[in-house]
């Protein structure tokens, strides 16, 4: 392979740790240049089968990846041989695999040659956090074994292997923790709104979204979070700068239109990272009179109370009277206290304060709309 196609293939393994699909790309593009028919890319770890990241080439069977994660994966001898690799080392399995061992195992014999294939170039491309990356390069017996030349090409390319493994697993694991932000972000009553130290918008969740779009109490002016009252601009601007330069929160009265008393936004420097400068600041905003309470659903989930039950159980919770409850439900009352008693024994409660006491306790989280978000 010339420099020019060499420089090529790198930047294109560089490629695929921000899109991992395009893996296929990069193999094809070795496939071509050192004659393969079949590749892999494994995800090994301790005391689990393979995990095939991608594959491909020209032979094998539509069913030999399932046969290979069902069981020769688990009997592969040449895994084995990878596990005392280092990483970046390649492994040319005719150098541990004489015809006489081939002539006698179960995976060859049974599976390997009948696929088509005989020979391999490959090694453990990286390794860490219990986790080892195998790469496997794989020829019929017909095209016969790797070249010296071809080591040296993989054993060019593996450095780069490694550190845009690396790279993709930090980036799934990135990806893995803000998506599990965004959920508790949406899960909550508070509007949130994420600015840096000057105050511009970086994100915010749908309740954050809904407020500024409605810009009656905040509202964004040329990418900069305001208020929407002019008299309460000089306080906010105070306390974005007070929170960035020495990070102690900030709690801030809001009003709404006509200067009617709104709620209360929060100021909250986020911390810094990897020893870098501190990040931007998280806006906290709670409307008056807004407690959201765990939802029907939550209830009967947790303490399997029937529908009924949980209803009631999350209005008592609201400071529902029983006999409003019964009335507005159109229950007798009767009714009603069956159910409660029913609730009372479901929840291990024995008074309506325990168990007003006990569902606000529970995080609340918003009930899956129908249709979608």
């Amino acid at each position: 392979m010339d420099q020019l196609r060499f420089d090529a293939l790198v930047g294109r393994i560089y490629e695929a740790a921000l899109a991992p699909a395009s893996w296929g790309d990069v193999l094809r593009e070795l496939q071509d240049s050192i004659g393969l028919d079949y590749w892999n890319l494994l995800c090994v770890q301790d005391g689990s089968p393979p995990q095939v990241l991608g594959y491909g080439g020209d032979r094998t069977s539509p069913r030999a990846l399932q046969r290979y994660e069902s069981h020769y994966g688990a009997i592969d001898p040449r895994l084995e041989k990878s596990r005392g690799l280092s990483v970046g080392q390649v492994l040319l399995c005719q150098q541990h695999f004489d015809e006489r061992y081939v002539s006698r195992s179960e995976f060859y014999q049974d599976f390997l040659l009948p696929e088509g294939l005989r020979y391999l170039a490959g090694g453990l491309a990286c390794a860490g956090d219990g986790r080892n990356y195998v790469l496997g390069l794989l020829r019929g017996a017909d095209r016969g074994p790797f070249s010296g030349e071809d080591e040296r090409l993989i054993q060019a390319l593996m450095p780069h292997l490694e550190r845009s493994l690396r790279v993709m697993d930090r980036l799934q694991q990135e990806s893995a923790r803000a998506g599990a932000a965004d959920l508790l972000l949406e899960s909550t009553h508070l509007a949130v709104i994420a600015i840096d130290r000057q105050g511009r918008l970086r994100h915010c969740n749908r309740r954050g979204e809904s407020l500024l779009r409605e810009a009656a109490v905040l509202c964004l002016r040329r990418g900069v979070l305001a208020c929407a009252d002019d008299a309460q601009q000089a306080s906010l601007a105070a306390a974005i700068q007070s929170c960035a330069a020495n990070g102690e929160p900030v709690t801030l009265p809001l009003r709404g239109p006509q200067g009617r008393p709104h709620g209360s936004l929060t100021l909250l420097r986020q911390a810094a990272q990897g020893g870098g400068p501190a990040q931007g600041l998280l806006c906290l905003v709670s409307a008056l009179g807004r407690r959201r309470i765990a939802s029907v659903r939550q209830l009967m989930d947790l303490f399997q109370l029937t529908p009924a039950e949980a209803r009631l159980a999350r209005a008592i919770a609201d400071g529902e009277e029983l006999e409003h409850y019964a009335q507005a439900a159109d229950l007798k009352l009767s009714t009603v206290r069956t159910q409660l008693r029913a609730a009372f024994a479901k929840t291990g409660t024995r008074r309506q304060s325990e168990l007003v006491h006990l569902i606000g306790g529970i995080p609340p989280t918003r009930e899956p709309r129908p249709g979608g978000r």
